[in-house]
């Protein structure tokens, strides 16, 4: 795997749990507790506790997606935790910037004060920076 695609999965996995928290606050907003029990805490058999009790184990099945997601991507960022470091800090800061900030190529131009190319061409060093470092984590695991 190259370093742009070794980023673009952690930027993927940031995504995906924004997206799955973002889910799961919208259940909790609607103030959802555990299966069984309807929003007033009422056990029962009406259609509204059946909706509730439906709402609820689709919390708990995010929930539990949510905690997968977590663990798989604290794996992806403490790896690219531990690349970023190895870079040189306006690299690191580029990188991180783009793939686990999430930030839009305008924004990451501002914070860096400097036009589209100088940010493209700093980009692009920087993976391929960090494509060396890749390379010899994978040749020490070969």
């Amino acid at each position: 795997m190259n370093s742009k695609e070794y980023f673009q999965n952690v930027y993927t996995a940031v995504r995906k749990l924004q997206v799955l928290r973002e889910r799961r606050n919208v259940y909790l907003s609607m103030g959802l507790s555990s299966p069984g029990m309807s929003s007033d805490g009422i056990h029962g058999g009406s259609i509204k506790s059946s909706r509730t009790e439906k709402a609820a184990l689709e919390l708990a099945e995010l929930s539990e997606g949510i905690e997968s997601h977590i663990t798989e991507l604290s794996a992806i960022l403490l790896d690219a935790e531990r690349i970023l470091e190895q870079l040189d800090p306006s690299y690191a800061r580029i990188l991180q910037m783009r793939y686990i900030q999430c930030l839009r190529w305008s924004e990451i131009q501002h914070a860096l004060g400097c036009d589209a190319a100088t940010t493209y061409r700093r980009h692009g060093r920087a993976l391929q920076a960090a494509g060396r470092i890749l390379e010899s984590i994978e040749k020490r695991i070969d």
